[in-house]
């Protein structure tokens, strides 16, 4: 198996800190993992329109499939809000 690198992408003569690339990443990652739980509660709505559900159906379907999901979700929302810089949108945000 061949080594792969990363490099850096080359800003001008602007100084980019590694300390903010590797914040990018992390927040990418975390972002993705926000991303395919949101997939998740998708996938369940397509399911239904798929079976073609009536609304009755798909509430019942809702709550057995996407209601777990929902709390896992919203704690990993907080943990995003928490874990961001004060003034960015993100920190600023507000789940119920």
């Amino acid at each position: 198996m061949a080594a792969t690198t990363t490099t850096k992408p080359n800003f001008g003569s602007t100084a980019f800190p590694a300390v903010a690339w590797s914040s990018t990443f992390a927040w990418e990652a975390v972002a993705a993992g926000l991303v395919l739980r949101i997939d998740k509660l998708f996938a369940v709505d397509a399911a239904a329109r798929e079976q073609k559900l009536d609304h009755a159906q798909r509430h019942q379907l809702r709550q057995q499939e996407s209601a777990p999901l929902l709390d896992p979700l919203r704690e990993a929302l907080k943990a995003a809000r928490n874990n961001s810089l004060p003034a960015s949108s993100t920190a600023n945000l507000h789940y119920s």
